[in-house]
């Protein structure tokens, strides 16, 4: 399913760039565009694992064993 999620993802930009290359009446707004570049970008970072939007993490509270945890990557 990741396979065929990046490909999806691969053609989403792959048709973006294109349309940014030859933009004119008869390819995508550019308000398409940029909706393909996100949606494909968003696709891809999720099949990564990594976050589709800004995360806040509050670490005031959290201990000093906490903290090294974390920069040690023991999470």
């Amino acid at each position: 399913m990741l396979t065929q999620h990046n490909t999806l993802a691969k053609s989403l930009l792959a048709k973006a760039a294109q349309a940014m290359l030859t933009m004119d009446a008869n390819t995508l707004k550019p308000s398409d565009v940029i909706q393909f570049v996100k949606l494909g970008v968003d696709m891809q970072r999720i099949i990564e694992g990594m976050a589709t939007s800004k995360t806040d993490v509050d670490l005031k509270n959290a201990t000093d064993a906490e903290l090294d945890a974390i920069i040690n990557g023991d999470t």
